[in-house]
């Protein structure tokens, strides 16, 4: 679609008035590995898979070990400027 917009902006009025009278957030396929999955198969589970294709288990690079949890953010930040002054 951004490329019917972006093409036929110049010859096309009515597509000039849809992208001039709008406001567009065109955002890129933000997990390809799940979509070319979801999109192999008929099967409705796997259609509507909504995960990526990682393993479920995440290997600490630091140190080797081996943890079931994803790594992420940290949980309980230990510096004061994440708290609220009581």
């Amino acid at each position: 679609m951004p490329k019917q917009l972006v093409t036929q902006y110049d010859k096309d009025p009515q597509v000039r008035q849809f992208v001039d009278q709008m406001e567009w957030y065109i955002v890129p396929l933000l997990n390809p590995d799940g979509y070319e999955y979801s999109r192999s198969s008929s099967d409705p589970e796997i259609r509507l898979w909504r995960k990526n294709r990682s393993p479920p288990k995440c290997i600490q690079q630091s140190t080797g070990t081996s943890d079931t949890s994803a790594f992420g953010p940290i949980q309980k930040p230990k510096h004061s400027i994440f708290f609220s002054q009581n």
